[in-house]
């Protein structure tokens, strides 16, 4: 240890290589440079026997991190010790090949070197965790997608939904897939997969409890008799209410059916008891246990209802894992659980390996040991000679914040009492903080919030490196409220944080000296704009919110759109309408216009609706004139298609990256956030990076920019991305991030926020905790999690065979209590990073207790914080100083929040001097303002021509019906005698409509006439079930077709009357005299025509004979409304002459064609026909 001689309690961990060793370390009590202390011992003459070296070499120890960042920091710092000593130096060369790594790293070595003896490839690939979990996905969704239609699920499936319905919303547990992830990822951290996960209890009919429950009813009735109860008028509905269910659970204990299904109606008649109208406190406490009597008694019909589901459950998760385990083989690739699980099997089942690594090493040092579990333990121990004799732990259970990976702090406890009292040791002296942060610390913690809270000590010879002392070492920022003010707690208590790091820079400290520490980055914005309103520069460096960067998010969109131009809602609108751009509402309208072309001479519209993609594309191709005619697109509309369409034809030869990088440089985004300062700087990083991240996976995987949308979508739905700003450097920036992601730093100046919230027992059905080597789990459906949270602390069960409300109860509470109890070890780690000051902002809800004149605070860890700090009352608002045993007091602020009242008076936000409203730059503003951009031909030094611009398209000449449609329309044909098309009216005059007869149409309707196309849409899905199928469409398919086309309610409606319309019609039983019916026939012609070399279409319904040259064509139509029968054959006559030619073009000889309008009904309630026929006599030619 060059810097500093080791202290007594380093050099006692230090010299002791010949036995287990347990070491509790605190924080910043320099554990890392001990450990590397202890290898130089090793191999020092003298450490072993007979003056001679413990170890030989390098070869012989093993040290095990949490990260490969502590591997890496470790090995580094032994390399820089055994270079300080001449006899030690040879062995510096030693450190890169030794066994240091994370447990992971552990593993796959020893896989690798017995790949062979253990069947597996020796190239063995560790996939990314990312692909993992998209892997697993991918798995679930094969497993669960017929799943209401197995015979083994069905229960299941009706008991649960499949997934989460809710939009946006993640399956966390309460649906049956994240049921599958929670009993996957519980499984994979025991010793032996699911065969260590088990839910205990046994289920007593329920007409048991309810017998239980009839004892408590008239136990209580004899207590109000024997007081001498006499109904008044507040509590004779409570005792009315008791009688009630006395004589209702008497009936059903006398009846003969005492099934759980008879006992769960019985209950679900039974009202709560009420007991808070009666006086005596006797009788209030009485009351109160009978309440807790009917509460477990729903909480037994709740899990006793889904109890018999528990065996599929598992049965479906062990389904998904053996199917996750094959796909992850026949990729040749593991991850992380794959290599504990190989191991401990290799370990298992060939002794002889096993035997070759537990004699191997003579030094195992588990760095973290902390956040480490069960299965690490026992395989560790394995490495370790007989009984772990050389197995050195090291770790801080006060620093265990990782149990929602897996971690279980127990592990490390329990560890602690095992080994013998002279085997355990303690580094307590802290070389990083000063006095007074660890005193303050020890007075926050040791009070409750840690059990069995260790100290720390200063260290004597710490150079003092405070930068501002005149302002306080220590302060206490907090924000007060009663019930309904938490968002605006959270937005002063924000104000009151950037005022005092305001205070410090304006002292004379440096923005980089101060870090703000999160519990959580969700509501980040407002502290992000609490310090930039007061000038402060800040950048969230720290924390897995990559995904959740706008800038991230701009670039998945900018993926998408070059994917595919017509995916609007997840890439051309966002491009468009984003900083890249800044597109207005106009642009969009202007987009999604068009000139209207008349279909006759009563169509009198101006414009017509298109997709935004049809009309950006168009003005890519054709530039503004393909617009609506005096349309003046903006400067911002030119340039994103100048831009983009340049983009589209670089997709041809160049690298995504590539393309990507043009984009956001020639658009001048990159250029703009570069001069915004640290905060644009960081968020140029985040998108750079998310460029580099798509790139590599379209690389990696050889995937097109379709799939490399899909993948990259898919990644960034799982990743656990820290923000790519923190490789920018933090230079006069205030860095903003998570508490887990400033594990393993420290900094000059913390705050800590946002790390105050109510811990829940699990997020779904399923609650799972080890107990031992085993993982006890519990099944309860979201109806009874209001039954099982209370202030008693149930008994642990006796057995496993305790009913299975007991169990549920234990382990929901053990749940609670491992996540309240880790929220104050995350509060420890955050205060123990701060070097030289602290500033730490509580938020507490006040409310009024049951107890007379008293109050209670929440939630639980703000509470425990508060009391240990200022006692049974909260300081006055305003100003204060409080002692806490340190140099010096620290400064209490305390700002009450007031609820305004219901007539809208008070103030919620008290104004903050040196405060004012953060207002991000509007777009007008830079609309109106120059926008400094990239010279648009040339990127990167790469000159390119103005035609390159214009991108190649796979559908350059191909046309269709509706194409040539608007070009006769608008007059620009050509074919008739003097050059121009034939004009339309006389095309239509020259069709041959079959007459029909008259019949009365219905008036207009402008009923959802905006959504008439999705209403088409829908129709024409479902009438090509009804070919395929030959049956009527089910209520949940027609349900399903108008989800998927967002149909309104009138509009399902109409849908619903239009197929019942088609399915009776006889012009559908004209159909089906036909030997061959097929839906939705597409066709691609080569042909030679003025309007391209291909045609495409498709048609509705076609109808042939074998042998025969004679062909129906069906049409379906909806809308059409306010035409005369004579006016809807006009209108569609080019349309069937179109089809006919297309089809005599493919070898037919005559066609008939019927247009079907099913929205209009004629004289005799059969759908609206307007039928044509053609032959060689009368069909037009277009082409």
């Amino acid at each position: 240890m060059s810097e500093r001689t080791p202290t007594l309690e380093q050099r006692s961990i230090i010299s002791t290589l010949d036995t287990p060793l347990f070491v509790a370390a605190g924080a910043g009590s320099g554990k890392s440079a001990t450990l590397a202390e202890r290898v130089a011992w090793a191999l020092t003459p003298g450490s072993g026997s007979l003056g001679t070296p413990y170890i030989d070499s390098l070869g012989q120890i093993l040290v095990i991190t949490y990260t490969h960042a502590a591997a890496d920091e470790i090995r580094e710092k032994i390399r820089m010790r055994l270079r300080q000593d001449e006899r030690l130096a040879p062995h510096a060369l030693e450190v890169d090949a030794a066994w240091i790594s994370t447990i992971h790293g552990m593993c796959i070595r020893i896989l690798k070197a017995h790949a062979f003896e253990l069947g597996l490839d020796p190239e063995l690939s560790l996939i990314p965790e990312t692909r993992s979990s998209e892997l697993l996905e991918r798995v679930i969704d094969e497993c669960v997608r017929d799943l209401s239609s197995d015979d083994r699920y069905a229960r299941l499936s009706a008991a649960f939904e499949i997934r989460t319905r809710s939009f946006g919303a993640q399956d966390r547990g309460s649906s049956i897939v994240g049921m599958v992830k929670q009993l996957c990822t519980a499984a994979a951290s025991g010793v032996d997969g699911f065969g260590s996960l088990s839910f205990p209890g046994i289920v007593e009919p329920l007409s048991a409890r309810l017998s239980a429950y009839l004892g408590s009813c008239r136990a209580m009735e004899q207590l109000l008799d024997s007081m001498g109860f006499k109904a008044g008028p507040t509590n004779d509905g409570a005792h009315a209410r008791l009688l009630q269910h006395i004589q209702a659970v008497q009936g059903f204990l006398s009846g003969s059916d005492l099934s759980d299904a008879a006992a769960a109606a019985c209950v679900d008649r039974l009202a709560a008891p009420n007991g808070r109208a009666f006086g005596s406190k006797g009788l209030k406490d009485s009351w109160r246990g009978l309440r807790e009597e009917y509460r477990r008694l729903i909480l037994s019909k709740e899990l006793i209802s889904v109890a018999s589901l528990r065996t599929q459950l598992v049965d479906l998760a062990s389904e998904v894992e053996a199917s996750f385990r094959a796909r992850k083989a026949a990729l040749g690739m593991v991850d992380n659980q794959d290599l504990l699980r190989l191991t401990h099997d290799a370990f298992a089942r060939h002794p002889e390996i096993a035997a070759l690594y537990s004699t191997r090493f003579k030094l195992v040092m588990v760095d973290e040991f902390q956040d480490t579990n069960e299965q690490q333990v026992q395989m560790i121990s394995a490495l370790a000679g007989d009984h772990a004799e050389h197995l050195a732990t090291v770790g801080d259970a006060q620093q265990s914040i990782y149990r929602f990976q897996g971690a279980d702090v127990r592990v490390f406890t329990h560890r602690g009492e095992q080994v013998d009292a002279g085997c355990r040791r303690s580094l307590t002296t802290n070389f990083r903080s000063h006095a007074d942060i660890l005193s303050f610390v020890e007075r926050v913690c040791s009070s409750g919030i840690i059990g069995g809270f260790m100290p720390l000590a200063p260290s004597p010879a710490r150079a003092d490196g405070y930068k501002t002392r005149s302002l306080p070492r220590i302060t206490v920022e907090l924000t007060s409220g009663a019930h309904g003010t938490d968002s605006a707690r959270r937005a002063i208590g924000a104000q009151q944080l950037a005022t005092r790091v305001k205070a410090y820079l304006d002292a004379g400290g440096s923005a980089s000296d101060v870090a703000v520490l999160m519990g959580t980055l969700r509501h980040v914005e407002v502290y992000l704009d609490a310090l930039r309103s007061l000038g402060i520069d800040c950048v969230v460096s720290g924390g897995s919110t990559f995904t959740d960067a706008a800038e991230v998010g701009l670039v998945c969109a900018l993926v998408n759109l070059l994917a595919n131009p017509h995916a609007t809602r997840s890439g051309l609108y966002p491009v468009l309408t984003s900083e890249l751009f800044y597109c207005d509402a106009n642009d969009i309208c202007l987009l999604a216009t068009r000139d209207h072309v008349p279909a006759d001479e009563a169509d009198t519209r101006r414009f017509d609706k298109r997709q935004l993609a049809e009309g950006f594309l168009a003005l890519i191709e054709g530039g503004p004139k393909s617009l609506c005619a005096h349309a003046r697109p903006s400067a911002c509309l030119l340039r994103a298609a100048d831009v983009i369409g340049r983009a589209f034809g670089r997709m041809r030869s160049w690298r995504l990256a590539d393309v990507l990088e043009g984009i956001v440089r020639e658009s001048g985004w990159i250029s703009r956030l570069e001069k915004r300062g640290p905060q644009g700087i960081a968020a140029a990083a985040n998108a750079l990076a998310a460029i580099r991240f798509a790139s590599e996976l379209a690389d990696q995987g050889g995937y097109g920019i379709s799939r490399a949308a899909h993948e990259f979508s898919n990644w960034l739905a799982v990743t656990r991305q820290g923000l790519a700003s923190l490789d920018v450097g933090a230079q006069g920036v205030v860095r903003v991030m998570t508490i887990h992601a400033s594990k393993g730093l420290e900094f000059p100046v913390c705050a800590v926020a946002e790390l105050w919230g109510s811990p829940r027992a699990s997020d779904g059905s399923i609650v799972s905790e080890h107990i031992g080597s085993d993982i006890f789990a519990a099944l309860i459906p979201a109806s009874a999690s209001a039954h099982l949270e209370d202030d008693a602390v149930p008994e642990p069960p006796s057995s496993t065979s305790a009913p299975i409300e007991d169990w549920a109860r234990y382990l929901s509470f053990l749940s609670r209590q491992s996540e309240q109890a880790e929220r104050g070890r995350l509060l420890y780690v955050a205060l123990t990073r701060a070097r030289e000051a602290l500033i730490l902002c509580v938020s507490v809800k006040v409310t009024k207790s049951a107890n007379a004149g008293g109050t209670h605070w929440a939630p639980q860890l703000a509470s425990d914080a508060c009391a240990a700090l200022f006692g049974a009352d909260l300081p006055a608002p305003g100003l204060s100083q409080i002692e806490y045993g340190g140099s010096a007091p620290a400064l209490v602020r305390r700002v009450q929040v007031e609820k305004p009242a219901v007539d809208g008076s008070g103030t919620p936000f008290p104004p903050f001097d040196g405060g004012g409203a953060f207002e991000p730059i509007g777009i007008a503003e830079v609309r109106a303002s120059s926008v400094e951009l990239y010279d648009p031909a040339v990127f990167d030094g790469i000159a390119e021509a103005r035609r390159a611009a214009r991108p190649w398209s796979m559908r350059v000449g191909v046309f269709s019906y509706s194409s040539v449609h608007a070009e006769l329309l608008r007059g620009r044909g050509r074919g008739s005698e003097d050059g121009g098309q034939e004009p339309p009216d006389k095309i239509i005059r020259s069709a041959a409509p079959i007459a029909e007869e008259d019949g009365a149409v219905p008036p207009p309707s402008a009923d959802d006439a905006d959504k008439a196309t999705d209403l088409g849409s829908a129709f024409h899905q479902l009438a090509q079930t009804i070919v395929e199928s030959g049956g009527f469409p089910s209520k949940e398919r027609i349900d399903a077709a108008a989800r998927i086309w967002q149909l309104t309610r009138s509009q399902r409606a109409r849908l619903v009357s239009a197929l019942e319309r088609w399915w009776t019609s006889s012009i559908r039983q004209e159909t089906l005299s036909f030997a061959t019916r097929r839906a939705e026939v597409p066709f691609f012609l080569k042909i030679d025509a003025p309007y391209g070399s291909y045609l495409e279409g498709a048609i509705d319904l076609l109808c042939t004979d074998p042998g025969s040259k004679h062909a129906l064509v069906i049409d379906y139509k909806t809308g059409d409304v306010g035409l005369t029968p004579e006016g809807i054959a006009a209108r569609h006559a080019m349309q069937a002459n179109f089809y006919a030619r297309v089809l005599m073009e493919l070898g037919y000889e005559s066609v008939a064609c019927a247009f079907v309008c099913v929205e209009l009904v004629d004289g005799s309630e059969e759908p609206v026909v307007a039928r044509y026929r053609f032959d060689a006599s009368n069909i037009h030619s277009f082409f």
